[in-house]
């Protein structure tokens, strides 16, 4: 699933790894050697390509009167991670390779950090993935294998670490209804014949106490290498279920709080294609090539979002803009409406508040380009 602000489905570990050479080469001086032999990457070339058709953007015709207004941190940025909102409107986004949790009003302006990098029980390493509770925002960490707890004003309320459950979360839910969570990440397990199955979703309740691993992943996924990195999309849908979707797939589906599929939506997008095997980006040489041209094989699934009325499924597929966004009645209505876009759908409230980054591209720069908008 592609990072907000990197390219899904490149995962945190390309990711991480793409930074570490780039700095250790800036240091040896080879810093614009490494760009020049990016500058020749077909993931590249389709970006530029489709932005420069920005006049071919229908995202206007998606939503009702938008906003648009930046969020400025006080650094350089390296990309969205995940996106929250609280009951106050206020916007968290979580950055995993500065790595920091900003809170920012609705209107933009800058009110403080969530916890700081650290060792410590209310710090984190590699934050992936922010949900709200009853009486503030829990904070995955994806190294630690631990769950930070803040209150609404920040203040650090304790900690769980699950990593006896051995998997490591790229993403997290809160479940009001049970006060229960669900984290998401690869568990795998090997029966005595050899064969290798995944769980993905692993129940804690409210204290942090596990519960169970539940939703064994396709076969495919564990004999593709498929990691944590390629995660899932999930939205909530009320008290006790969420929307869930991952990149590999084409179906939405409905998950409650105790890690159940209790229903599926086969929404499968005319566009849609399905990833083959994919080739490992030689991190060492710098080349991400052939991962890069693997990533314009396939139409992942990079974003979902539920209002009153609606689904949306966000698709990266260059056809010709960078995403199109799949919109279904949830009335059972027939068909559904396409809008291509440059710009990335960040989250949705049960209210049919949305909201979506213009430069998505954006590491390096000084502030987040927002759009406020509301569909239903």
């Amino acid at each position: 699933m592609k990072l907000h602000g990197i390219s899904r489905p490149l995962g945190y570990t390309a990711m991480i790894l793409c930074i570490l050479v780039i700095v250790a080469a800036a240091r040896d001086g080879h810093y614009i050697h490494i760009i020049d032999r990016f500058r020749g990457d077909p993931f590249d070339a389709a970006i530029a390509h489709a932005t420069s058709s920005v006049q071919n953007d229908q995202l206007d015709h998606l939503m009702g009167p938008a906003t648009s207004f930046a969020l400025r941190p006080p650094r350089q940025i390296q990309g969205i991670t995940d996106f929250g909102v609280s009951p106050a409107g206020d916007l968290i986004v979580v950055d995993v390779a500065t790595p920091t949790v900003d809170v920012y009003r609705s209107d933009g302006t800058f009110v403080n950090n969530l916890g700081s990098r650290g060792p410590k029980s209310s710090q984190y390493l590699t934050p992936t993935s922010v949900t709200i509770t009853k009486t503030g925002y829990a904070i995955a960490d994806f190294t630690k294998r631990r769950v930070n707890l803040y209150s609404f004003s920040g203040t650090p309320q304790g900690s769980f670490i699950y990593t006896l459950q051995n998997f490591a979360a790229s993403r997290l839910i809160y479940f009001p209804g049970s006060d229960s969570y669900i984290l998401f990440g690869n568990k795998r397990l090997l029966d005595m014949q050899g064969h290798e199955s995944i769980t993905y979703l692993h129940i804690y309740d409210g204290t942090g106490i596990y519960q169970g691993s539940h939703f064994t992943l396709p076969d495919f996924i564990a004999r593709e290498n498929f990691s944590e990195d390629d995660r899932a999309l999930v939205t909530p849908l009320g008290p006790d279920s969420a929307l869930m979707a991952t990149p590999y797939s084409s179906d939405l589906l409905e998950v409650n709080a105790h890690g159940d599929i209790i229903c599926k939506h086969p929404i499968g997008f005319n566009a849609a294609r399905l990833p083959g095997p994919a080739p490992a980006p030689n991190i060492d040489e710098g080349d991400l090539v052939p991962f890069h041209r693997w990533q314009l094989s396939w139409t992942p699934i990079v974003a979902i979002a539920s209002t009153p009325h609606h689904f949306l499924v966000e698709y990266q597929t260059f056809s010709p803009l960078r995403y199109t966004i799949h919109v279904w009645s949830k009335d059972g209505s027939p068909g559904s409406s396409n809008y291509d876009t440059n710009s990335l759908l960040l989250g949705s409230t049960a209210t049919g508040s949305m909201w979506f980054l213009r430069n998505v591209d954006n590491i390096g720069a000084q502030q987040y380009d927002l759009i406020a908008a509301h569909l239903d």
